[in-house]
Formats: C-alpha cells, structure tokens, sequence
C-alpha cells in the first residue's frame, strides 16, 4: 500500500505536504504511510481514493478494476496499429525514392 500511495502521490505531481492538506493530517503521517511505518485508517483511504481517482481496493490490495485493464490493452493495441501503419508508410516512402533513384540511373545510360 505504500508504495501505491507515494506513486499515485507523485503521478499527481504533489507533495507529502500537500496530499497532507487534501486529507486532513500531518506531512509526517503521510510520510510514515510512504515508508510502511503506519497505515491510513479507512476514512483516510476512501478520502485519497476519491482525490486521485482510484478505487479503494486499488489502494489497498493494487487491483485495478476490470474495465481499467481492458481499456489500458485497448489503449495500447490502438497505439500497437497506428506504430505499424507508420512503419509501413515509412517503408512505402522508402521503397519510392529507391525506385525513383534506380530510374534516375538508368536513364542516364538511355534506357526506359
């Protein structure tokens, strides 16, 4: 869970300092969170799950729901496709100027 709670702590870009005031507790509690030397009490959870958007079971146990999964794998098979098309478009450009350069050549020896 600490480990969880510093890395969704620092995906937002906040301080210890600063998820401290969203909470409502010290910076120290929060850093005793970060190093596994105390835990959040419920109340405290539920209130960070709704900050950073997660689920409770998130923050506890490190499961994502369903739906997150299937949409991070959709994401990157969308992103795997659009990498391949540009591939092959770059191949395809490729393929033309060597093709254009080798019709240079031979009509400089005056074949067509």
């Amino acid at each position: 869970m600490a480990d969880r709670i510093q890395y969704l702590r620092k995906s937002k870009g906040i301080s210890q300092e600063e998820l401290a005031d969203k909470v409502g507790v010290s910076r120290q509690a929060v850093s005793k969170w970060e190093s596994e030397q105390s835990t959040p009490d419920l109340e405290k959870i539920i209130i960070m799950s709704d900050f950073f958007g997660v689920t409770t079971d998130y923050i506890l146990k490190g499961i994502e729901p369903v739906a997150d999964k299937e949409q991070k794998i959709k994401s990157l098979r969308v992103r795997y496709f659009i990498y391949h098309q540009q591939l092959l478009l770059l191949l395809g450009c490729f393929v033309h100027l060597v093709i254009g350069m080798q019709n240079k050549q031979w009509k400089q020896f005056g074949v067509q």
